[in-house]
């Protein structure tokens, strides 16, 4: 079995989150283009429509002023500015019908060039065609031209109508095509922030709860003596600097118990280290039932073990180790083949004290006293000497 199967899910769950949202994310921007796109495309189409206007006029104004002509000079002038103004609006005409920059947009105004009442595209040809009848009838112009005529009350109204009509109709299509593309485009915000939102809830907050457990398992692993389960050397001062520090912030007192199994090579050579092992381990379970929860019990290395009483002084401390050293007296470890081993422990008691400079002053106190008590015999408990007036 995996044993990162889980953490192997999520971080597979993590990254196809992540590319749905780079998905749509590049999905938004096609979009933005698009909208940028057809808002400049929607801009030209009007401004050719609105040339054609703006052609339509000029081309009318011109007309008039080429049949009023006094002289042939000014007359040829203004035919070539009128035969320039009509080619102009014949290729905006064909532009706009036959290679629109929106083609989406040509039927919005298919209506009004070939359908009643407008009639746009054969209108302007019709327009067109006066024009280039006036232009060939040089010698003809006047303002009793049929054509001139034509141009002013036959097609000019009707045709500045259906240009008119033309622009407005493509300003309607762009507003419609550029709304639907806003509502698409929220749209998929709103999908990129659901999608961002459940990978908080599914991945992310999942993925930062196991991460803390595990932080807190490895810092609970670091701190735990694998064989008793009690704190390791370095997990045991740790709460001891813990502790000394609240004592230099006002706090309560605290004593401090070394305890050491007796003979325990003995035990050892003669039963072999897994009956050591089994020695350990009841000796750490007898004083975990026996001390209060916030009371700290640490494995120094070997058979000497340590415990931190907060609250207590060296004589509170000193019952305490009484009281573990019967218990432990009385115990019997079962070892291979129904066999029962005893032990003892001797206990030197210090108090952790608010001068020390580290709590290793008071180990330091605790293991003199532990030293006198294997002197005096093993199997007892002895207060440091410092701390018996206390």
């Amino acid at each position: 079995m995996d044993p990162l199967r889980d953490e192997r899910r999520l971080a597979n769950r993590y990254i196809a989150g992540l590319l749905i949202i780079v998905l749509l994310i590049a999905g938004a921007g096609f979009l933005i283009d698009r909208l940028v796109r057809a808002e400049h495309n929607t801009a030209e189409i009007i401004e050719l429509a609105g040339r054609q206007q703006m052609l339509s006029q000029r081309i009318t104004q011109l007309a008039f002023r080429y049949a009023l002509a006094d002289n042939r000079q000014e007359a040829h002038s203004l035919h070539g500015r009128l035969s320039v103004a009509a080619r102009e609006m014949r290729r905006t005409h064909e532009t706009l019908l036959k290679s629109p920059p929106a083609p989406g947009y040509a039927d919005a105004a298919d209506t009004i060039y070939f359908d009643p009442p407008y009639r746009l595209d054969a209108r302007v040809r019709r327009f067109l065609g006066a024009v280039r009848g006036l232009l060939d009838a040089f010698d003809r112009r006047g303002l009793d031209s049929p054509y001139l005529e034509h141009l002013r009350d036959r097609e000019g109204t009707l045709l500045l109508q259906g240009l008119e009509r033309v622009v407005e109709r493509h300003v309607q299509q762009s507003q419609i095509a550029m709304d639907r593309l806003q509502w698409v485009l929220w749209g998929l915000f709103a999908t990129i922030l659901l999608i961002i939102a459940l990978l908080g809830i599914l991945i992310f907050r999942p993925a930062v709860a196991r991460l803390m457990a595990r932080t807190l398992e490895l810092h609970r692993e670091a701190g735990t003596d694998p064989l008793t389960g009690s704190q390791n050397r370095r997990g045991f001062f740790t709460w001891a600097e813990a502790l000394h520090q609240r004592l230099r912030r006002g706090g309560d007192r605290c004593a401090l118990l070394l305890l050491d199994i007796d003979y325990f090579k003995a035990i050892n050579d003669a039963h072999g280290h897994e009956a050591g092992d089994r020695v350990l381990t009841q000796v750490v379970e007898t004083c975990g039932r026996n001390l209060r929860q916030h009371d700290v019990l640490g494995r120094l290395g070997g058979e000497e073990f340590a415990i931190l009483l907060p609250g207590s002084t060296a004589r509170g401390g000193y019952g305490v180790a009484e009281k573990l050293r019967e218990l432990i007296e009385d115990l019997e470890v079962e070892v291979a083949g129904d066999r029962r081993v005893n032990c003892t422990v001797s206990v030197g008691v210090a108090e952790l004290k608010v001068e020390d400079e580290t709590p290793a002053d008071a180990v330091a106190r605790a293991d003199a006293a532990l030293y006198r008590a294997k002197q005096a015999g093993r199997n007892r408990v002895i207060i440091a000497e410092e701390d018996e007036q206390d």
